[in-house]
């Protein structure tokens, strides 16, 4: 696996725990990163996709159906 491979796997895993806090800064807290470097992280996961995973509101973080479909997967 090369490190672009890792990265994804990652932001995968960082995405699921965004979804289920339903917050970049606790995720962040619990990991050690700051919130925008989580955005960050998830954002460059959604440009190598192309396609946005996360609705950003200021109601929260709710998954788009993409990102509903990444979960189910």
């Amino acid at each position: 696996m090369g490190d672009g491979s890792v990265d994804r796997f990652s932001s995968l895993q960082l995405f699921v725990r965004v979804v289920d806090h339903g917050s970049f800064t606790h995720v962040g807290r619990e990991l050690g990163i700051g919130p925008p470097a989580a955005n960050k992280q998830i954002a460059g996961l959604e440009a190598h996709v192309g396609t946005q995973f996360l609705s950003r509101t200021s109601r929260g973080l709710p998954p788009t159906n993409a990102g509903r479909e990444l979960l189910a997967n």
